[in-house]
């Protein structure tokens, strides 16, 4: 089977756009999974705080960074929230929006990542597991291996 020169630049034409294509996507899925990273992280902020505490912005106003004013204004409207996230909450330069948005943005990415073993058996043999995180839109790793530790601390 001949093929014509024409024919060969077409081929080269539609691997050279496959080969782009899929880049695009890795970086997509790389930044992907950098937002659904930022939006577990902060999980805790948006469950023991912004989602119960409608102007928690407010108060951290009103506190006029004092602390102890701010713990005292968020305990009496969410008793059950965590010191550790009210801390957080205000030594960090973020407000109610951007908490939300990162929880939007993991909410909707949480399904397209999972973590596969990739332990090998000198792994194994020194009580090391890890694990490899994929994007299930594309089937590709995104993360590297990761996740080690075990009975000699590597």
């Amino acid at each position: 089977m001949k093929i014509t020169v024409r024919q060969l630049r077409d081929i080269i034409k539609e691997e050279v756009s496959r080969v782009i294509s899929e880049n695009t996507t890795l970086e997509q899925s790389a930044e992907d999974y950098a937002k659904f990273k930022e939006g577990q992280k902060h999980l805790g902020l948006w469950s023991q705080l912004v989602s119960k505490i409608p102007d928690i912005d407010a108060l951290k106003e009103e506190a006029q960074g004092d602390y102890y004013r701010f713990f005292d204004a968020v305990k009496k409207k969410a008793p059950t929230a965590r010191p550790n996230y009210i801390d957080m909450y205000f030594n960090m330069d973020v407000n109610r929006d951007q908490v939300e948005e990162m929880h939007n943005d993991y909410e909707k990415l949480k399904g397209f990542f999972k973590e596969a073993d990739v332990t090998s058996e000198r792994d194994v043999q020194y009580g090391r597991k890890r694990t490899q995180v994929i994007d299930v839109r594309t089937g590709q790793p995104v993360d590297t291996l990761g996740g080690t530790g075990g009975s000699l601390g590597t």
